[in-house]
């Protein structure tokens, strides 16, 4: 318990800087696994390493507006705190809409896949990727819980509980999609 305490007040100190560092360990750590992945021999086709990140990004572009759009419309204060929005965004995207990307690599055909969150046709590694995303955002939706409480803790205040909430989702979605059978690999 004081672990976790501990991790909340380190968190308060500076949300943005701290959600920027996860930003970016989260990309350089799915970029890493997605390469150390990749295989060695193609059967079919092969991109390049560079396509397949430049589609990831242009995904993520994608999320991010969509994702911006969602936490305005679920409250996310829109002309207050555009700065902690925007970072809390990118956090969520980093963790979920990122990793799908790069599953999908540059197969433009499976780009769908990740935009038609509620689909009916949809293969396994979809269905993960898709997982994944409703659990991050489902982790964001619990974490606003905390918000409204009058609680003296320095955590409860926007947007640390969302975030919060946002990277145990994430973690819950990838332990899911895990024990399910599969992880995020690339689409073939």
């Amino acid at each position: 318990m004081e672990l976790w305490k501990a991790a909340l007040d380190f968190i308060s100190i500076d949300p943005i800087g701290n959600m920027a560092k996860a930003t970016a360990i989260s990309v350089i750590v799915h970029s890493a696994t997605h390469l150390a992945s990749r295989p060695k021999k193609s059967p079919k086709v092969q991109t390049s390493p560079v396509h397949e990140f430049l589609t990831a990004f242009k995904i993520s572009a994608i999320g991010t507006v969509a994702l911006y759009s969602l936490a305005v419309l679920f409250g996310a204060p829109l002309l207050r705190n555009v700065e902690k929005t925007a970072w809390l965004v990118l956090l969520m995207v980093s963790l979920s809409v990122f990793p799908a990307g790069l599953a999908v690599g540059a197969k433009t055909a499976s780009v769908h896949e990740i935009a038609n969150v509620f689909g009916r046709k949809s293969s396994r590694v979809g269905n993960l990727m898709q997982t994944r995303i409703l659990v991050t955002l489902l982790g964001a939706w619990i974490g606003c819980i905390f918000l409204p409480m009058d609680w003296n803790v320095k955590w409860k205040f926007y947007p640390i509980p969302v975030a919060v909430g946002a990277t145990v989702g994430a973690l819950v979605g990838g332990a899911a999609g895990m024990l399910a059978g599969g992880e995020l690999k690339r689409i073939e």
